[in-house]
């Protein structure tokens, strides 16, 4: 069973501008993805969790 922290982090890897940079110049962003891997392997707690975002879907 994949836990809230480890749908989470896949929700925000999972995102086109955080992966065209990591495509593209990774340098520029490897200390705050790495500070923000380690904060969602840190969480303590229940494995409950609840957040929002808004998505926008084009269609032509």
């Amino acid at each position: 069973m994949c836990s809230y922290k480890e749908r989470f982090t896949a929700l925000a890897m999972s995102q086109g501008s955080l992966q065209t940079i990591l495509k593209v110049r990774p340098e520029l962003i490897e200390k705050d993805l790495n500070d923000f891997l380690n904060v969602m392997r840190n969480i303590k707690g229940k494995n409950i969790c609840s957040f929002c975002y808004r998505m926008r879907i084009g269609v032509k």
